[in-house]
């Protein structure tokens, strides 16, 4: 296992897989299925301006050692230029070099989104079927491939029950849904890989399935073969709980038409937060495995050659040299990554650019004052296009002048919808999720097959069973008093009771009421 060595701290913190999969609802996130029927089991969950052509003004030199921070100078100006103003901060995902997808601010309460189209010229457009035919309960993720025959969207979406992935190709009448993931299963990323395939990798969210992470080709041909991740050497649990199916837990995904493929993660054999790439290299299902010390959030790569691949990985910029991974020392942040057509690395970092032509030395671009890079799109390198929140900069001034698009994206996801997520033993509030309430359920249910699996167990004497209520629907769930107390109740209830999903999670929702029962008998208390 080759080790690299990164001795500066990182500014960015990982966070857990399932805070970022989870749709705003807690049956999305839970993935329980429909409350259960009198008498009978629950059935199981199925599941415009053109830019002038001038050369990019030369940039100043790369960053190097220079006074404390009560001392330095201020930053020298910007050659940036504000391109185009938008109502909102977007986010930008690029199509290849000919387009880049400007996705705006979530609209229907945080579970639908909206798109414009950015040229490589930098004309603003919405042309026809880019809004037409999107999930309207969805949390937008990705976006890759290349505008307009080959440009697919990764997204969550669900029943009211459970969530899961899926990805839609871009058509003139629309998007189309191209793959759906089976339930609970969620994209790490969906990225462009070789031969004009595209690339999934999908996890199960909370390990019920107990089986690996999975490649899957989900657009293109061949299907087959397919990468395949290192198995976990630790025996899973006998009790039939989630373990360890593959050796790292997959963070972040990057792939190349060139056909890498990157995964990163944390091992799921041990405790320690150390992180580590397992590489794929083209036409190759079999990896090998580098240590670095680094986020694996936010992965992204672009390559030159087999033997000469960038990656950004949390904060930090790597380079492959087709054997070892090693930290580009010239660039001290690293947070987008692009790829011009002359062969120019472009990386955006906060409140500066890098930039390298092929075989020369990095140099260092100034953001304008205030302004952080969100998004980078370098189709080539007279036209290269920074976000930076609600604004759009180039290095030239658009010769209509800055257009300021007021188009409204929608509101904002309303601060009554909660973000929950896996439990851990640190959770300060542990809610058992084990049924959802439909149309037809009454609101005086009183779940007589979970009443009778729990009856007896006196273990549980010190758990609340309550109905909530989040974002208008409610549920059926426990407060344990314990994390081991809940990860025993849910697994006990995923038993006993047939067809049911039940899961931990971290999150404090609204009770309506309680459903007092006594474990001996399994009645309620009158």
């Amino acid at each position: 296992m080759s080790r690299l060595i990164h001795k500066r701290p990182l500014p960015l913190g990982r966070h857990a897989l399932g805070a970022l999969t989870c749709l705003g609802l807690l049956a999305a996130c839970g993935g329980a299925p429909a409350p259960e029927a009198p008498g009978e089991p629950p059935a199981a969950s199925t599941a415009t301006a053109s830019a002038p052509s001038s050369p990019t003004p030369a940039p100043v030199a790369a960053d190097a050692p220079g006074p404390t921070p009560d001392t330095a100078p201020a930053p020298p100006p910007s050659p940036l230029k504000v391109w185009a103003k938008f109502p909102s901060a977007l986010g930008m995902f690029p199509l290849g070099t000919s387009h880049a997808l400007l996705s705006g601010p979530a609209v229907d309460g945080g579970f639908s989104f909206s798109f414009l189209l950015l040229s490589a010229s930098g004309e603003v457009t919405s042309p026809e079927g880019l809004n037409s035919q999107l999930p309207g309960f969805a949390d937008f993720r990705t976006a890759t491939g290349s505008w307009p025959k080959a440009t697919f969207i990764g997204y969550i979406t669900g029943n009211g029950r459970v969530g899961w992935s899926q990805v839609a190709r871009a058509t003139s009448k629309g998007w189309k849904s191209v793959n759906v993931n089976s339930p609970r299963w969620v994209d790490v990323s969906v990225q462009a890989w070789d031969k004009g395939r595209v690339l999934a990798l999908s996890v199960d969210q909370f390990g019920f399935d107990r089986k690996p992470p999975t490649f899957r080709v989900v657009a293109g041909y061949p299907a087959r073969p397919v990468p395949k991740l290192a198995a976990s050497k630790v025996p899973l649990p006998k009790d039939g709980s989630p373990g360890c199916t593959s050796a790292i837990i997959p963070e972040g995904f990057a792939a190349t038409e060139l056909g890498h493929v990157f995964v990163t993660g944390t091992s799921c054999a041990e405790t320690s937060k150390q992180m580590f790439v397992e590489y794929f290299a083209p036409g190759s299902t079999t990896s090998k495995t580098f240590e670095v010390e680094v986020s694996g959030e936010n992965l992204s790569a672009v390559a030159r050659a087999e033997d000469d691949v960038f990656l950004s990985a949390g904060g930090s910029l790597l380079h492959f040299n087709g054997s070892a991974l090693e930290q580009v020392p010239e660039v001290k942040f690293a947070t987008q990554l692009a790829l011009s057509e002359q062969g120019t690395v472009w990386v955006g970092a906060g409140d500066k650019l890098y930039k390298q032509a092929k075989g020369g030395a990095w140099e260092t671009i100034w953001m304008p004052a205030g302004a952080v890079a969100s998004g980078l799109f370098a189709p080539d390198d007279e036209h290269v296009f920074v976000l930076g929140g609600d604004a759009l900069y180039s290095f030239a001034a658009p010769s209509a002048g800055v257009k300021e698009f007021k188009a409204e994206f929608g509101q904002k996801p309303s601060k009554s919808i909660s973000l929950p997520k896996a439990a851990t033993p640190d959770c300060r509030h542990l809610y058992a999720l084990l049924y959802g309430f439909t149309k037809v359920t009454p609101d005086d249910y009183d779940f007589p097959l979970t009443r009778k699996a729990i009856k007896g167990q006196t273990w549980l004497e010190d758990t609340r069973f309550v109905v909530t209520e989040d974002n208008g629907k409610k549920y059926f769930g426990a407060i344990p008093n314990d994390y081991e107390v809940g990860k025993r109740l849910v697994a006990h209830v995923s038993k006993k009771v047939k067809g049911s999903v039940p899961v931990l999670l971290c999150a404090d929702p609204k009770v309506v009421r309680e459903l007092p029962i006594d474990l001996k008998s399994g009645e309620v208390r009158k």
